[in-house]
């Protein structure tokens, strides 16, 4: 299980990564953000970025159902398998720091001081969202769901094709 955890994990990790990096490209972009603490500004106006965000992140930190419990948990297995404890406390400490930074970037966004609505000749401000790294993110994020989803059939794909020596 360890193998496929980790063939698993490194595709994931990508997917993940690839989200968070195109939502904070398209905040840069759209909203000139950059830095954690200027989230608090997008409070309430960023549903799709915040989406991408959280389910990013909380991957990462690898809740399931989602795409980065199962490498996690596969890794987990192996390491414990193989009475491997000093690996099984990497994989635990490296989770609680992953944990600490993803709720850092999550805490402002979901729950700080939204700002008053600014507005432009009396009409509300446009929306951050949207733009083509959004769209990307967007479809990172379903990638990530899905991973999470039909994990089985994606794992007994990776093992087969480690098994087998190549792709089946």
């Amino acid at each position: 299980p360890g193998l496929t955890g980790a063939v698993l994990h490194i595709g994931n990790d990508a997917i993940m990564k690839g989200a968070l990096f195109l939502a904070a490209g398209a905040l840069l972009v759209r909203t000139g953000v950059t830095r954690v603490d200027q989230l608090a500004s997008l409070r309430g106006r960023a549903p799709w970025t915040t989406l991408v965000l959280a389910v990013a992140g909380v991957s990462l930190i690898g809740l399931p159902p989602l795409a980065g419990f199962f490498g996690k948990w596969y890794v987990l297995l192996g390491a414990l398998e193989a009475g491997r404890w000093l690996y099984v406390a990497a994989l635990a400490l490296g989770t609680a720091l992953t944990a600490a930074y993803v709720f850092r970037m999550l805490e402002p966004l979901l729950f700080g001081k939204a700002p008053a609505e600014p507005t432009q000749d009396g009409a509300p401000a446009a929306s951050p969202d949207g733009g083509l790294a959004l769209a990307g993110a967007l479809v990172f994020t379903v990638l990530i769901i899905a991973a999470g989803v039909f994990n089985g059939p994606l794992a007994a794909l990776v093992r087969s094709a480690l098994t087998q020596g190549g792709a089946p």
